[in-house]
């Protein structure tokens, strides 16, 4: 139940549905920039998002280098188990 909950308690807000479904439409390894651009956010707002779809199960991250040095930054898409925390 707890599960249930937490899935439709991140699709609940209209934006972070759509960005959701972007992931789920096929745009498969978005970054926080594309999110943003995508759906006129800030960043900031947009990693809110993200983070709460992260944390239902619905999508998973890695980090993946840019070859331009700095940090890797986190790319997003489907979880394998979409709602499903090992």
């Amino acid at each position: 139940m707890n599960t249930i909950l937490k899935v439709t308690g991140a699709l609940a807000d209209g934006v972070r549905y759509s960005i959701y479904d972007y992931i789920l439409k096929g745009h498969a390894n978005v970054t926080l920039q594309d999110a943003a651009a995508e759906f006129n956010i800030h960043p900031n707002v947009a990693r809110l998002h993200l983070t709460k779809l992260e944390d239902a199960n619905l999508i998973a991250s890695f980090l993946h280098k840019t070859g331009k040095g700095g940090r890797p930054g986190k790319v997003y898409k489907l979880a394998a188990r979409v709602g499903y925390a090992p």
